[in-house]
């Protein structure tokens, strides 16, 4: 059975740092023994005698056995690679002598060590350790030191990733690296030749950082390479160079900007990326016939008219600086999306666009009319940027057409505009204030967005019967009496000025299947005689909202209700929905919860700045997995009963109260306090399944006499700690121990 895992160690030595993964393949470990039997009689161990030299006979676990020759003073590490020979060991895993259940030291004679006991050898991975020292040690690097040549070469074979940090700019010459080294990093400062390094072959990706400017003329790149990307400040020709077949990715940086005129490009090459300097000519360029990704960056505004785009090109994305028109330009008959940059302004008319185009995005200064293009009929998003503010009167849209985006300028009228049958999203920009009176909305549309600026009636508009999303903007302020709101609508949201009643004379009515409905900031209508979906999930208020709930019918299906800033409305007498498992207040609530009966399956429970009350004789939902106070709350919980299903408890800045005698139930896993909490914890039972403490800023207590739960993971303390932690018992479970300058708690 294999065992796979991953790893990861960091040394820091001047200006340089490192990191590796191992790959772990094959068994943990496999235990074999190595037993000396007599071969004659003699001193030591029992073999015999040969001068210095004796006679082993090894036997596997399995009964077959080899014999190796050793000298009498022979150390472990002397013996093991005979032993490997002779067994077979794979590369990245190494072997270790044990005898009488200890490892046996490298440093010091085999058989004085073992004596009369059998001896064993354990073949086993290579550590992260083992192999930052081997490589540290092949890079001449002071302080990695406590490894045989033999065991550096079984830590180097181990390393399949190589990571070099910011700092490292050392070269590589006459350094072999890791033979099984399969994606190499090098970071911000690297700026060494690589003429005369010898790459792995079966290397697959390789990363150069940000300083790395270095010709490639002359580097042999290992022939399974299959991902080459340059920094920002590479910049040279590319003229003389062997990319190799097996090429996939080329992405350059920043600063590149070299003709690709005479370089032969991989045909196996798939995505090719250029920075935001490139503006070189593409005409002569052989761009391989398998290319499908072509990325152009900021700078690139070079005709494309007699370039042969790769017939295999899915993808072609211009940048911000690209301003050329596309007439007697052909783009391949596969390209599926086509995306313009800022600048772009040309028109289409007269541009063949390939019919298996999918994707058409415009930039912010597209602002041409699409009167008389010809729209590939299987188009299936069309996305306009800021600037277009064109009549769609006469054009025809694509019949497959699902999505299509207007940006902040738009803000023509589509009455006599043929939408799609197809079309499902249609979204407005910040600009769109037209009636949508007599505009036909296809029956297929599930999604409408209406921008900040949208403000109109809705009442003698048809609204499609599949409409499952309506969003409003900002502005919008209408009433929805005698709205035909779909019966198919699930999510409704309203924007900032929204401040109609929802008890109009006619009446409202809210779609029964309607799942989430949300408010925007001045909303402050009563619910009272409302009558809300039956399928609601999700109910949400805005800032200004602050009526009473006395009298509302919540459906029981609600799961998730949260309150605005304002809100400050008792809730004695409300009967919240048993269904509901989210409860949030804002920041204004400060309402005692004595005498409210709150769901039992609410699991979390957040109250907002203003909350300071008491819990004594409050009814917490046995279910609340998650309870938030903020900042003001600073309330004693002696005599609270929290429920046995609490799992992460969170203090705001302000409490400062003892937990002498309170108690903490076992499934709390996470507690947090904040700013000011300054308290002993001698006394407080901390929950054994406790998984991270966190501290203030203000927490200085000794932790002596404090029993740290077994389960500890992460302990954190505030900037004003300054106790000693020698005595103090940390538990074995703990992975993080920081100590932090801010406040641990939300105080916003």
């Amino acid at each position: 059975m294999d065992v796979i895992g991953t790893g990861s160690i960091s040394r820091c030595h001047g200006h340089f740092s490192l990191s590796l993964s191992l790959s772990r393949q094959g068994c943990l470990c496999l235990l074999r023994s190595i037993k000396l039997k007599a071969m004659a009689t003699g001193p030591g161990a029992g073999g015999l005698s040969l001068g210095k030299k004796r006679q082993l006979c090894i036997h596997a676990l399995g009964g077959s056995g080899v014999e190796i020759e050793i000298e009498d003073q022979a150390r472990p590490s002397d013996v093991t690679p005979a032993i490997a020979a002779k067994i077979g060991v794979p590369k990245g895993k190494k072997l270790r002598l044990t005898s009488g259940g200890n490892v046996l030291d490298d440093a010091q004679d085999l058989l004085s060590q073992a004596g009369q006991k059998p001896i064993f050898y354990v073949v086993h991975q290579v550590g992260m350790g083992d192999a930052a020292r081997g490589l540290g040690r092949k890079l001449g690097i002071d302080g990695f030191d406590g490894q045989t040549e033999a065991e550096d070469a079984s830590a180097m074979d181990a390393i399949t990733s190589l990571t070099f940090g910011r700092d490292f700019n050392q070269s590589l010459q006459g350094n072999l690296l890791p033979s099984l080294l399969q994606t190499l990093t090098f970071g911000y400062a690297y700026n060494q030749r690589v003429q005369d390094v010898t790459l792995p072959s079966g290397l697959q990706t390789l990363t150069f950082g940000v300083n790395f400017n270095q010709s490639l003329q002359g580097v042999m790149l290992p022939s399974a390479l299959r991902s080459l990307t340059f920094g920002t400040k590479f910049d040279q020709s590319l003229q003389g160079v062997t990319l190799p077949s097996s090429l996939q990715t080329l992405t350059f940086g920043f600063d590149f900007n070299q003709t690709l005129k005479d370089v032969m490009l991989p045909s196996s090459l798939q995505t090719l990326t250029f920075g935001f300097d490139f503006n070189q000519t593409l005409k002569d360029v052989m761009l391989p016939s398998g290319l499908q990704t072509l990325t152009l960056g900021f700078s690139y505004n070079h005709s494309l008219q007699g370039v042969a785009l790769p017939s295999g090109l899915q993808t072609l994305t211009f940048s911000a600086g690209f301003n050329q028109s596309l007439k007697d330009v052909m783009l391949p008959s596969g390209l599926q999306t086509l995306t313009f940059g800022v600048d772009f302004n040309q028109s289409l008319q007269g541009v063949t666009l390939p019919s298996g185009l999918r994707t058409l995005e415009f930039g912010s200064v597209f602002n041409q009319s699409l009167k008389d293009v010809i729209l590939p009929s299987g188009l299936q998003t069309l996305t306009f940027g800021s600037a277009y503010s064109q009549s769609l009167q006469g054009v025809m849209l694509p019949s497959a057409l699902q999505t299509l985006t207007f940006g902040t300028k738009f803000n023509q009228s589509l009455q006599g505009v043929t939408l799609p049958s197809s079309l499902q999203i249609l979204t407005f920009g910040l600009d769109f204030n037209q009636s949508l009176k007599d505009v036909m909305l296809p029956s297929s549309l599930q999604t409408l967005t209406f921008g900040d600026e949208f403000n109109q009636n809705l009442k003698n508009v048809t609204l499609p019967s599949a409409l499952q999303t309506l969003t409003f903007g900002k502005n919008f302020s209408q009433s929805l009496e005698g709205v035909a709101l779909p019966s198919s609508l699930q999510t409704l949201t309203i924007g900032f000025a929204f401040n109609q009643s929802l008890q109009d004379p006619q009446g409202v009515t809210l779609p029964s299947p309607l799942q989430t409905l949300t408010f925007g900031g001045v909303f402050n209508q009563s619910l009272k005689d409302v009558i809300l979906p039956s399928a609601l999930q999700t109910l949400t208020f805005g800032s200004k909202f602050n009526q009473s709930l006395q009298g509302v019918t919540f459906p029981s299906t609600l799961q998730t209700l949260t309150f605005g800033d304002s809100f400050n409305q008792g809730l004695q007498g409300v009967t919240l929905p048993s269904g509901l498992q989210t409860l949030t207040f804002g920041l204004a609530y400060n309402q005692s919860l004595q005498g409210v009966t709150m769901p039992s399956g609410v699991q979390t429970l957040t109250f907002g700045f203003a909350y300071n009350r008491s819990l004594q004789g409050v009814t917490l939902p046995s279910a609340l997995q998650t309870l938030t106070f903020s900042v003001s709350f600073n309330q004693s919980l002696q005599g609270v009963t929290l429920p046995s299903a609490l799992q992460t408890l969170t203090f705001g800045f302000h409490f400062n109260q003892s937990l002498q005698g309170v108690m903490l139930p076992s499934s709390l896993q996470t507690l947090i306090f904040g700013c000011d909490f300054n308290q002993s914890l001698k006394d407080v039972m901390l929950p054994s399944g406790l998984q991270i403490l966190t501290f203030g800023f203000a927490y200085n207590q000794s932790l002596q006499s404090v029993t740290l739960p077994s389960a500890l993971k992460s302990l954190t303390f505030g900037s004003s700690f300054n106790q000693n932690l020698e005595d103090i018992m940390l538990p074995s479970s703990l992975r993080a121990l920081d100590f932090r300058h801010f406040c641990a708690a939300d105080s916003s």
